[in-house]
C-alpha cells in the first residue's frame, strides 16, 4: 500500500492449484487510492502463516502479472 508501514490488505483468491492463487480485487478496489504489492489478476505463489491467531495465506511471490505475452504458470 506504499504507506512506510508494512501492510496486509485482506482480499479474496481463485485457487488454482499448488500454491498458487489469483489474487482478486475487494468490492471497494480502487487503484488510484491503493497501491497493492500484487494488484487483482496477478497469479501468485502463497504461504500460511497465523496473524494474530488466525491462519491466513500470504502472497510472497508473482508467478504471472495478468498479461497474456507473459504465462509463466
Amino acid at each position: 500500500m506504499d504507506e512506510g508501514t508494512e501492510v496486509f490488505r485482506p482480499t479474496d483468491a481463485e485457487v488454482l492449484g499448488g500454491d498458487r492463487f489469483k489474487v482478486l480485487p475487494t468490492h471497494d478496489y480502487d487503484p488510484e487510492d491503493e497501491q497493492w504489492e500484487f494488484v487483482p489478476g496477478t497469479v501468485v505463489s502463497g504461504v500460511h502463516k497465523n496473524l494474530e491467531g488466525e491462519d491466513v495465506l500470504i502472497a510472497v511471490t508473482m508467478s504471472y502479472d495478468g498479461r497474456k505475452d507473459d504465462l509463466t504458470l
